[in-house]
């Protein structure tokens, strides 16, 4: 819900502009890289080679506390960094899962940062979960006016409680989604193993 509200509103007044997703609470060791990742994929999105891009790790271990995305074909990147198509996500696996993965090579973490445009995430709501998308399409109208923090409060904690990985994510295909995936130095500190680590 967050992530929809956050795309319906930016909708309103900026449809097409790259906008990126990231959270708050990570650590990330490589910052340039980070940077030049976030570039890179918003001069994908912006040239609509892509209408979404995700940013990723490359794993370090077989993690079960994460999605793993499987990469399809090498479309590009430079040395640092490498841009691929996207085949699939698979959300907190089973550990015998995470270890064929981690062994594949073809496996990155999903690290739930992305860069799309607004229009684009909004389209994702439509065709996935409508039921929330016609309530975030009530806020989106209400936007700007007198009524909004009213029209806010009554339909908002009426949302489905549901992570992004949940409602959509799991469910794209393949066409128009790239990966890039480098080495962050990335960690989700919020779990004692990846504590330690980092």
């Amino acid at each position: 819900p967050a992530i929809g509200l956050s795309a319906y509103l930016l909708e309103k007044k900026f449809p097409n502009e790259p906008i990126a997703i990231l959270w708050s609470d990570h650590l990330v060791k490589n910052d340039a890289a980070f940077r030049e990742m976030l570039r890179l994929a918003e001069k994908q999105v912006s040239s609509k080679e892509a209408n979404f891009v995700f940013i990723t790790q490359k794993p370090r271990f077989a993690n079960q506390n994460l999605g793993w995305i499987e990469l399809g074909e090498k479309v590009g990147g430079e040395s640092n960094e490498a841009l691929y198509n996207f085949q699939r996500l698979c959300y907190r696996p089973k550990l015998e899962e995470a270890e064929a993965f981690f062994a594949d090579k073809k496996y990155v973490w999903n690290l739930g940062y992305f860069v799309t445009t607004p229009s684009y995430l909004t389209s994702l709501f439509s065709q996935y979960v409508p039921d929330m998308a016609n309530k975030l399409s009530t806020i989106q109208e209400a936007y700007g006016t007198d009524s909004f923090e009213k029209v806010l409060s009554e339909n908002y904690g009426e949302l489905e409680k549901i992570s992004f990985d949940d409602a959509i994510l799991v469910k794209l295909g393949a066409a128009g989604m790239q990966v890039i995936s480098a080495d962050l130095g990335w960690s989700d500190v919020g779990a004692w193993d990846a504590l330690k680590e980092a």
